[in-house]
């Protein structure tokens, strides 16, 4: 029986939680933070979850990601 294959874009920004919660990767926080605006920054600090409607189309992508 062959292997799954997971889709290729979707596993890197993607990390699970302890609950089977998925948890991207939130953009512009790697560097150059005094060009964001000061309501910006406290929003980039926080962990960004993904809703139900987002994790079902990328479960199936992720066969593998718990």
């Amino acid at each position: 029986m062959p292997k799954i294959k997971t889709h290729p874009p979707p596993p890197k920004p993607l990390k699970t939680t302890p609950s089977p919660k998925l948890k991207p990767s939130t953009p512009f926080t790697s560097h150059l933070f005094p060009n964001n605006s000061t309501k910006q920054k406290p929003k980039l600090r926080k962990p960004s979850l993904l809703t139900k409607s987002h994790i079902k189309p990328l479960k199936q992508l992720l066969p593998y990601k718990k």
